[in-house]
């Protein structure tokens, strides 16, 4: 009760013995409300449409056999690393070809190997379960984008400074005006060699949340619009792909229009293409960057995979349950643990009603 005053949302309460008669009062307003707290629980229907989470969590849940720890690395068709001696190339998830196996292996066989309980679900299938673009992409091939078009644009000339560490200042000076000009919010303070991964013996990566991904994204954009670096023309086309890509998405709603899922798998596809032959070029001159990964074939599924209902990918995202586990995480440590789980749950049914006010000013698309 405590955590749950300190944080807003049972500030109207003084101690607990408020508790039972504040919820009579409110499921008088809200009698559909399922607070199973010694009282009747509601008679409510729920229908499955999708599900979502990071790998990890899919992994787990659906009992997978193919994912980026195994040779076959996806759920939603036969992509393969290609590592193991005789490998079929035509089903390797570098491979984009027209005519790559792996694009006519949809439901060839079953991903898990002891099936999931929530296919007794009623309805629910297993291609509701959708990667997720935060994980693939802000937390996943976005990172490596980013940090490699930095660093080879340290080296091209972009930024003023004739060490490194002052062309990494000058740009760090420069994320940092273009964010606040364009009201962003940064984690990070400046670009470091420690956290674009240049001390690393592997691949760039920046080190940083999905939301600054997203920044330097854009950063990195306006940056080669307005001041274009010689000779790295499809560099370019590969930033502007993946940001027209995702802010096209980013802008529409549940379902996407024709023509916003037209631009969405067009510009997707071309940006897929331009990352795999910059990766390409960079390993026939030996050289680390634009590192390649599971996730980047999963990317394929969320912007060129054909949907009937058009759904944007956006909305089976993870930003929300990210920020949500942070603050359940702050209300069970000022809580004790018996009492945690329900006053978590109470805290979520005291913000539904603002929620579906709110739900019912969004315009249907």
């Amino acid at each position: 009760v405590t955590a749950l005053i300190d944080y807003g949302y049972l500030d109207m309460l003084v101690d607990y013995d408020q508790l039972d008669s504040f919820w009579e009062e409110f499921l008088k307003d809200y009698p559909l409300h399922p607070v199973a707290v010694e009282r009747e629980v509601a008679n409510m229907r729920f229908w499955v449409t999708a599900s979502r989470g990071d790998w990890k969590y899919v992994g787990q849940a659906f009992n997978l056999t193919r994912h980026m720890g195994k040779e076959e690395v996806c759920w939603k068709c036969m992509a393969t690393k290609g590592n193991v001696e005789g490998a079929d190339l035509g089903f390797c998830y570098t491979n984009l070809q027209p005519n790559a196996k792996w694009r006519a292996s949809y439901g060839f066989s079953d991903p898990y190997d002891v099936r999931p309980e929530f296919l007794d679900l009623p309805g629910f299938q297993m291609d509701m379960v959708w990667p997720d673009i935060l994980h693939m992409f802000h937390l996943g091939t976005g990172r490596d984008l980013v940090a490699s078009a930095v660093k080879v644009l340290l080296h091209a000339g972009m930024f003023n400074g004739r060490t490194v560490a002052l062309r990494l200042r000058d740009a760090s000076l420069r994320l940092l005006e273009f964010s606040k000009a364009q009201g962003y919010t940064l984690s990070i303070r400046r670009l470091t060699r420690q956290n674009l991964g240049f001390e690393r013996k592997g691949y760039p990566e920046m080190m940083c949340k999905g939301y600054d991904t997203f920044v330097i994204l854009r950063w990195l954009v306006s940056e080669v619009t307005q001041r274009p670096p010689r000779n790295r023309e499809l560099l370019c086309t590969c930033l502007w792909a993946a940001d027209s890509c995702l802010s096209v998405a980013s802008a529409s709603g549940r379902y996407m229009t024709e023509a916003e899922y037209v631009h969405v798998s067009t510009i997707g596809s071309l940006f897929m293409k331009s990352y795999l032959k910059l990766a390409s070029t960079a390993l026939d001159a030996r050289k680390k960057v634009w590192k390649l990964r599971p996730k980047f074939h999963m990317l394929y599924h969320l912007f060129c995979d054909g949907c009937a209902s058009r759904a944007n990918f956006n909305y089976h995202a993870t930003w929300m349950d990210e920020d949500y586990n942070k603050h359940v995480v702050r209300i069970k440590k000022s809580t004790h643990k018996r009492t945690a789980t329900v006053s978590t749950l109470k805290r979520w049914i005291l913000g539904l009603p603002g929620q579906l006010e709110t739900a019912k000013l969004v315009p249907v698309r």
